[in-house]
This record gives C-alpha cells, structure tokens and sequence, in this order.
C-alpha cells in the first residue's frame, strides 16, 4: 500500500523527503507535477511512501515524530491519503499532535480500505 504525504510548502515537502528518505526502512519517491509553460522543471507536489503491514506502520509513524521533534519543525502540517482511491485523509499538525496519535492517524487511514 502507499501513502501520499503533501506538506504544507515546497521546502517542508523537501525537508520531510529528506528526513524519510535518511531511513533505510522507509521506501520515498517524489510525486513530480509536470512544469507548467515559463517554469524551468517539475516540481514535486507530494511524496509516495511505500508502507506494508505490521512494523512499517510503526517505523513511518516514529520517523514522523522524529521530522515534527526537530527545532524548526513544529508548525508543519502533513496530509496524508491513501493513493489507492484518496478518499481518506488525516492532517497531521506538529504543532497539536502527540506522538502517540501519529500511529493511530496512520493506523487509522490503513484501516479504512
């Protein structure tokens, strides 16, 4: 199953890209929106996280709280749907969300399927 994270501007997007792509247990790839005509290059629009049952679930869930955790990180807000249809979705505030409600908003959209 994948999940699509979109964050709230281009430079969260890419920070949490590098942040989830630094984790050997997480698969990532950019969603790239092709260039519209007068922009140089695609820009990326979301991030695909490849996610399996049991413990991946778990691992993306802490390499989130990590991303929230840093300094300059506590006011970004991640959507996240599933890619297969799109129609459940759960925003992420870091700014609001505890840790342990990361998992259980993941949890949560797996579920529903």
């Amino acid at each position: 199953m994948h999940l699509v994270l979109a964050a709230g501007t281009p430079a969260d997007l890419e920070a949490l890209f590098d942040w989830l792509d630094g984790d050997a247990d997480i698969t990532v790839r950019k969603h790239l929106t092709p260039p519209k005509p007068g922009e140089l290059g695609a820009l990326t629009d979301a991030l695909i996280v490849s996610v399996g049952a049991g413990g991946a679930l778990t691992v993306l869930a802490a390499s989130l709280r990590g991303f929230f955790q840093q300094p300059r990180r506590s006011k970004v807000k991640v959507s996240v749907r599933r890619e297969a249809d799109g129609a459940v979705t759960a925003e992420i505030d870091a700014d609001r969300v505890r840790g342990t409600d990361v998992e259980a908003m993941l949890a949560r959209i797996l579920d529903q399927g």
